[in-house]
């Protein structure tokens, strides 16, 4: 008995089933996080890891040539 397979592209099974691809899901999973760390009270600990952890040192200047870069136009090149 011979059997025949037809291939099937993930953007084809995502387009049917109206799913979100795993790297989608997995990004907003841990913007979901973080935004629930960021939002708690600033005496926790993890609150203070974060906050210490995004906030640039004083005397931080960008480079003189250097372009203003964020997650936006990161994933975009």
């Amino acid at each position: 008995m011979q059997f025949m397979f037809r291939h099937t592209t993930n953007d084809t099974v995502r387009s049917i089933t109206a799913c979100l691809s795993v790297s989608v899901w997995v990004k907003s999973l841990q913007l979901c996080f973080f935004g629930r760390l960021a939002r708690t009270a600033p005496e926790e600990d993890h609150h203070r890891v974060i906050a210490a952890a995004l906030r640039p040192p004083a005397d931080w200047r960008r480079p003189v040539g250097d372009r203003p870069e964020n997650y936006l136009t990161e994933d975009n090149r």
